[in-house]
């Protein structure tokens, strides 16, 4: 049986010390290729296993919308990164509309700080103490 299933297989072998020996190294399974009766029988008779099963996304659909699957690759560092340009794009429209959010109070501060400064600066007899 073993020798009819190596033999058809086109594997060279030798007998060594009562065992079956693959003289050389063999692939008999390959990726996208259908394995036949042979190679399925000779993996089992040697107890290989390389079979996995797995699902490939092509598309996601949610609410009426499909994407690609690339949607699925984004990682917790995309997802910080948009939360923080929202943030900075949304600090700096309520800084222009003066609109005052936690976000902008420290800016709002230090902008009143400076023109406070310039004031203080532009006074020709005004002094302070360092």
């Amino acid at each position: 049986w073993y020798q009819r299933r190596v033999h058809g297989l086109n594997i060279a072998t030798r007998i060594n010390r009562g065992q079956i020996d693959i003289v050389n190294p063999m692939q008999v399974v390959f990726k996208g290729r259908k394995v036949g009766e042979s190679e399925a029988a000779l993996l089992v008779k040697l107890g290989i296993k390389p079979f996995t099963y797995q699902i490939e996304v092509q598309a996601v659909y949610d609410d009426g919308n499909t994407y690609g699957a690339a949607v699925l690759d984004i990682t917790e560092d995309d997802v910080a990164l948009a939360f923080f340009t929202a943030s900075n794009q949304i600090a700096a429209l309520c800084l222009e509309i003066d609109f005052p959010v936690a976000v902008t109070v420290p800016h709002s501060i230090m902008g009143a700080y400076k023109n406070i400064l310039s004031v203080g600066i532009a006074c020709e007899k005004y002094t302070w103490a360092n």
